[in-house]
């Protein structure tokens, strides 16, 4: 079976630093889950307490989880994370949509598993209406 993502790393400018960006590997998943275990841990339970997620839950859970954004920037770069407190945030959201596109596998599966479960129930809710409504 062939990897259809080969590259292990991939760059970009910012600020006008390149930055180089490496993949979710064995090696640094511990540390990659110590970062971002927290944010979908809240992304989670705001999903199960709501069933949704609004615009202010996901400002407010990028905003308590800046420093754990910093701290997997830094992992998953050459750069460290004084160089990401330093950004302005479009520019830090540049980096980490980067980052999450070229891991996007990882990222993937940790961020929709909660989605999949919304969707599950709405599939559930609507069957249960649309047969109460044949009644």
């Amino acid at each position: 079976m062939t990897d259809i993502k080969d590259k292990t790393s991939t760059s970009i400018t910012v600020n006008s630093q390149d930055i180089e960006i490496k993949r979710v590997k064995m090696g640094n998943l511990p540390e990659v889950t110590r970062a971002f275990q927290p944010f979908v841990k809240e992304f989670e339970n705001i999903v199960n307490a709501h069933n949704t997620v609004s615009n202010g839950d996901l400002l407010g859970l990028i905003s308590s989880f800046s420093d754990n954004a910093v701290m997997l920037a830094a992992i998953l770069t050459d750069k460290p994370p004084s160089f990401y407190r330093e950004l302005e945030p479009l520019e830090f959201l540049h980096v980490m949509q980067t980052l999450i596109s070229h891991s996007g596998d990882f990222f993937l599966t940790q961020i929709f598993t909660p989605l999949i479960q919304i969707g599950k129930q709405l599939n559930t809710l609507g069957t249960t209406a649309y047969l109460n409504s044949q009644n």
